[in-house]
């Protein structure tokens, strides 16, 4: 059963909508995995590069995984993203061409959508982003990621909160906990005599 929103009250510390202009990454980049070669790329795209006029920060971190280390996160960005483990690559981009693609991260995306920040994914498959939209998570082609975290860190602080409180609805709205489970639950069998 994939994770719904997270009450309100489980939620104690949420992403800082002013926080500095950064994407941060949750998990493993490293020079054993297809997404080192991402990383790479993706620091070449605008707004990364360095040649920028004033660059944005593009960051990952391995050691989020107890609630003190993600939080430290929520406190210092608003926008997180989400990398398939094999981004940029043919597999992951052959949505349109009806090949299996990679499903969204549910576990990932449900702890950042519940605490209020904003998800850039490549894309997902067809269902998840359907189940995902009008929800804090946007999904784009990996070449297009840089232009998407271009676009979010534009808004106003207003406008970015209307946009965060707007999302936070829906996604609350749709992945209700108990939504999920009546959904995934098997039907009551009846007794036969």
């Amino acid at each position: 059963m994939p994770p719904g929103a997270l009450p309100l009250a489980a939620s104690r510390t949420v992403a800082n909508v002013e926080a500095p202009p950064s994407l941060k990454f949750l998990g493993l980049v490293d020079s054993t995995t297809y997404r080192m070669r991402c990383w790479r790329i993706l620091a070449q795209q605008q707004p990364f590069t360095k040649t920028t006029p004033s660059p944005v920060a593009l960051s990952h971190v391995y050691t989020a995984f107890d609630d003190t280390h993600f939080e430290i996160q929520l406190v210092r960005h608003l926008l997180f993203l989400n990398l398939h483990k094999e981004c940029g690559t043919r597999r992951a981009k052959s949505n349109a061409a009806g090949r299996a693609i990679p499903g969204a991260d549910a576990f990932r995306l449900a702890q950042l959508l519940s605490r209020r920040a904003l998800v850039i994914s490549e894309h997902a498959h067809q269902r998840d982003e359907t189940e995902y939209a009008d929800t804090n998570a946007f999904f784009v082609n990996f070449e297009h990621i840089g232009r998407e975290t271009d676009r979010l860190l534009r808004l106003s602080v207003a406008a970015k909160r209307q946009l965060i409180d707007n999302g936070t609805r829906v996604f609350e709205r749709h992945f209700v906990p108990s939504a999920i489970h009546n959904v995934f639950s098997p039907r009551p069998r009846k007794m036969t005599p």
